[in-house]
């Protein structure tokens, strides 16, 4: 594809992208919380992605590194795999091309950006499991016995692990969709008569029509109307009351969260919300993504973190991982600094509700 042919097409699908200025001809967006870098041509007949990422650090076996690359060669037979020797930390590259696309692009490229992910993470797991393999034949050292031995112990007081997190989220999450947009909604209230989930309110803001749609436990078509909203350049919360009883809720975290504290970011890119927006059959999975928190401005009141994200997942919730409880509403990404951000929830999100008489959990 042309430069000009990227640009319009992630512009329409509203992916944010940048051209770094020492390479013109190349454009990078995010996939699945991965920066994936499409080559522009002057002709139009060929689709370029690729990712590089790095090895690793417990990788070592040269044989079984190119063993395992040649196996992934193999199995994705599109996908081509370069292995970059470099002083400070070798790298792998994956690389796939479509030659001669249809004119309608927009399947063939999601369906081959999200190749390149699945092969990155595939290989980077086949090299980690290799890495493990020698380390525990060599023994471990002390330091990592060590260390080793502090995580059991963590463990084992009650912290809560990504997967099971996640579970519990899914039923409070929701797909909501406007005549202007779309966004991730989550539930914090529920009563005999309605539910009320928070959302960004930039994505409602002068909507004449509503619509959520929730996977769990069964797919359901909600209507909603908006009962609470601040301003998109200000407070950028609104609050949709559905008249659907008994959604889970997701408790909201009463203090601000600390640096480095591991997170999770999940919500619905805005390609999903489409297809639920088509009433396509099938589960629609809620993306996830992981990362720590960067930055606690004014104190609290916004959150800053290197959670990857993709257009779509404004709305949705900011997980702390050792307690489950949200930190922050997501609001979007500052492209400067490639950094995410939201509204924290201890110290703006939960005021907002209590002055908008809607009783939530904390």
């Amino acid at each position: 594809m042309t430069k000009q042919q990227l640009e319009a097409f992630l512009t329409d699908a509203g992916v944010a992208f940048r051209s770094p200025d020492d390479q013109p001809n190349v454009i990078v967006f995010n996939n699945r919380g991965f920066y994936v870098r499409a080559i522009a041509y002057d002709r139009g007949d060929l689709l370029h992605l690729t990712h590089r990422a790095p090895l690793p650090e417990n990788a070592r076996d040269a044989a079984a590194i190119d063993e395992i690359l040649q196996a992934l060669e193999d199995e994705y037979p599109i996908v081509k795999i370069a292995l970059n020797d470099s002083r400070e930390r070798p790298t792998f590259t994956v690389t796939a091309e479509q030659y001669e696309p249809p004119s309608d692009i927009t399947d063939v490229f999601w369906r081959t950006a999200d190749l390149v992910v699945a092969v990155v993470k595939d290989g980077y797991r086949r090299l980690s499991a290799q890495g493990e393999s020698e380390r525990a034949s060599d023994g471990h050292s002390a330091l990592v016995a060590q260390l080793e031995e502090e995580l059991q112990k963590g463990s084992a007081t009650g912290a809560v692990d990504s997967e099971a997190v996640f579970a519990g989220v899914k039923a409070s999450l929701a797909m909501l969709v406007t005549d202007r947009g779309s966004a991730t909604a989550f539930c914090v209230a529920s009563d005999a008569q309605a539910s009320y989930y928070v959302t960004n309110a930039h994505v409602v803001e002068s909507a004449k029509e509503i619509v959520l749609y929730r996977q769990r436990p069964h797919f359901e078509k909600m209507r909603g109307t908006v009962v609470a909203q601040g301003a998109a350049d200000d407070i950028d919360l609104a609050v949709v009351r559905v008249a659907t009883s008994g959604i889970a809720l997701l408790k909201l975290h009463d203090k601000p969260p600390k640096n480095e504290a591991p997170i999770g970011v999940a919500g619905y890119p805005r390609v999903q919300i489409n297809a639920a927006a088509a009433e396509m059959v099938g589960e629609v999975v809620p993306a996830i993504h992981l990362g720590t928190i960067t930055g606690v401005i004014e104190g609290g009141a916004c959150v800053q973190y290197d959670a990857l994200t993709r257009p779509g997942i404004s709305g949705g919730p900011v997980l702390d991982l050792a307690s489950g409880e949200v930190v922050a509403v997501h609001c979007g990404r500052w492209l400067e600094d490639e950094q995410s951000y939201g509204i924290g929830a201890a110290v703006v999100l939960v005021p907002f509700l209590v002055h908008k008489k809607i009783v939530v959990q904390t």
